[in-house]
């Protein structure tokens, strides 16, 4: 009688290893699926850099500092922005603030959000001294300033 519990057991004990091995094995075949990325597109030329996303409300955005001269004392910049409802068609917005002139090396000069509803907020460092905030309501085609 012994034996035979013994037995049960170490089939039980078998057969529940063998389902976790195949369940798990077969997880791999299905969530295989072919996925594939479409070539590379350039979005912008050289001079882009230090980039920020955000979404909200729907709204996908992107916006980057348009280095125009650069150099050991400092640099000029405009920011640039992309936007998209959905991610399927995207709107394009070259240097819709700037120049900004910086001293020293070149590091993030602005800041983002995207609220709930599709509203953008940026804030950017005029200077040493001055942040001024602009929005956007209309998916980044206009930004207007709110305060300085």
């Amino acid at each position: 009688m012994i034996r035979k519990k013994q037995l049960n057991s170490s089939i039980i004990f078998f057969i529940s290893l063998l389902f976790l091995l195949l369940a798990f094995s077969g997880t791999s075949v299905l969530f295989a699926q072919d996925f594939y990325w479409e070539g590379e597109e350039v979005l912008v030329g050289s001079g882009a850099g230090f980039s920020r996303t955000a979404s909200g409300g729907g709204l996908l955005a992107a916006i980057w500092q348009d280095e125009t001269v650069s150099g050991e004392q400092g640099g000029e910049f405009y920011l640039s922005a992309v936007t998209s409802s959905g991610g399927v068609d995207w709107q394009e917005n070259r240097r819709f603030l700037g120049p900004y002139r910086y001293t020293g090396k070149q590091s993030y000069y602005f800041s983002f959000a995207v609220d709930d509803s599709g509203v953008i907020t940026l804030a950017v460092s005029n200077n040493d001294n001055t942040v001024s905030l602009y929005r956007s309501a209309d998916g980044g085609l206009e930004f207007d300033l709110i305060y300085t």
